[in-house]
């Protein structure tokens, strides 16, 4: 097989093994984070077996994460701070939807941190 035929066969599996897929997936989520803190973002359904990590939601700005495995009708969001402490928000799909699928890192993710003697970076 010549690399032409190589690379067009690739495409195709591709290309089918992602058609016979029942996964789903939401264009775009966008974190909302209004703290003085970044947080990493993980999120998983109402099982909370297995976490989709999301990346990092930089402080006091939005994050838009394209193209997120879809969790079902409730999406647990995790948001953590460098090993000193982690928060979870459950949120209804249904919910998400009415916000145009933003949510926010909670205020008292920054709270806690403050609590416990975190200075944010500078």
């Amino acid at each position: 097989m010549n690399r032409a035929t190589t690379i067009a066969s690739l495409t195709i599996l591709v290309l089918l093994a992602g058609s016979c897929s029942d996964v789903s997936f939401i264009e775009a989520v966008t974190i909302v984070n209004q703290t003085d803190y970044p947080a990493r973002v993980d999120v998983s359904d109402a099982s909370r077996e297995g976490w989709l990590g999301l990346g990092f939601a930089r402080a006091e700005a939005e994050t838009v994460v394209q193209d997120v495995i879809d969790q079902g009708e409730v999406w647990v969001f995790q948001f953590g701070y460098a090993g000193s402490h982690e928060e979870e928000l459950r949120i209804s799909r249904s919910d998400l939807v009415k916000a145009d699928w933003k949510v926010e890192v909670p205020q008292s993710f920054e709270d806690s941190l403050r609590e416990l003697s975190v200075e944010p970076p500078p």
